[in-house]
């Protein structure tokens, strides 16, 4: 028996992956400045996570990020971008070792 699709998803219209994600990291940044706590916790949790998520699928969009706002003004997206680029260069250090010590299945 065939399912009936909705008639809403005939007109539906979804952007690259890079797009949504980058939206994400933006909205996230913009929680961090909320004036309900609940909301800047989330945001304070969920950025570094999402930051994550980008670097992983497609760096683009926190270069992006990175090229735009990281300046001496003191904004919102400086600030998203300041942390976005610390927890990226935490985990490039984490993962320096495997520069020095491959794994064995590295090895061509």
């Amino acid at each position: 028996m065939r399912e009936e699709v909705p008639q809403w998803t005939n007109a539906l219209q979804l952007g690259t992956l890079s797009s949504v994600l980058s939206q994400v990291v933006l909205q996230t940044i913009e929680c961090l400045a909320d004036s309900r706590w609940e909301l800047r916790r989330m945001g304070q949790q969920v950025l570094p996570l999402a930051t994550e998520v980008v670097r992983w699928f497609d760096i683009k969009p926190l270069e992006i990020l990175w090229d735009n706002y990281l300046s001496r003004e003191h904004t919102l997206l400086c600030y998203g971008s300041c942390i976005a680029l610390r927890y990226s260069i935490l985990h490039a250090g984490r993962l320096m070792h495997f520069l020095e010590q491959p794994p064995p299945s590295w090895k061509v």
